[in-house]
């Protein structure tokens, strides 16, 4: 365990959700496109940061080959398929359930509209923002996450490691509401699943960024002008 260990550690888990609380109620108070597409641009530089230091500190594949994932149910390893692909029935549902669509518009896009892309050039920088997000996030939370966990406690089992390191992931996106932690929660333990199953990072970067875009379709699909 090195000192580099401990620093993602302690930014990606207490002082990257205090930066996204403040950035949030700044964007909040001065809703323009500028400061919207800047705020995407923050953090990915500083996502972008955080992923190089996993990059150069972290040694490949860790300690996957200590850990089986066989000797978890077989409900548990395609549970997260099975969850990815029922959400890809949102379109379907946003287009021609009218009730459903009112709802979603209300609870998701009018509450945050603030921090979700408009115009054409916003959902530019925004698409950028969903992949740089995703492969950061999946080399921090996914890659790095249970590495150090791990290291920190050795007899560690690998269901308490994917349920300890989604906990973590579901608690720094608190900004979602309730709702939005417990939906994290089972996106983040999902991903782990999928991860240990088959030790393919490129594969929940690219699930990360589809479930990342949905708003895109959200926004497509309500009504809401651009």
């Amino acid at each position: 365990m090195t000192m580099y260990n401990h620093i993602i550690s302690f930014i990606s888990i207490v002082l990257l959700p205090i930066y996204s609380y403040f950035d949030m109620k700044h964007l909040k108070a001065n809703q323009t496109s500028i400061q919207k597409i800047t705020s995407y641009i923050k953090m990915m530089l500083i996502l972008c940061t955080i992923s190089f230091i996993v990059l150069i500190s972290v040694p490949q594949y860790h300690f996957l080959s200590n850990l089986e994932l066989k000797k978890m149910s077989k409900i548990i390893t395609y549970a997260p398929y099975i969850y990815f692909f029922i959400f890809s029935f949102l379109p379907l549902l946003l287009l021609f359930f009218p009730k459903f669509r009112m709802l979603v518009n209300k609870e998701v896009v009018t509450t945050r509209l603030f921090i979700f892309p408009i115009t054409r050039t916003e959902t530019l920088w925004f698409i950028l923002f969903a992949i740089i997000v995703s492969i950061s996030e999946e080399l921090i939370y996914r890659y790095f996450l249970p590495y150090y966990l791990h290291k920190l406690f050795p007899d560690i089992t690998l269901l308490l490691l994917i349920t300890l390191s989604s906990a973590i992931f579901a608690i720094i996106h608190y900004l979602q509401g309730f709702g939005g932690i417990l939906n994290q929660f089972f996106v983040a333990t999902s991903l782990c699943v999928i991860f240990f199953s088959i030790n393919s990072l490129p594969l929940i970067i690219l699930i990360h960024f589809l479930l990342d875009i949905k708003i895109l379709i959200i926004i497509r699909f309500s009504g809401i002008k651009q």
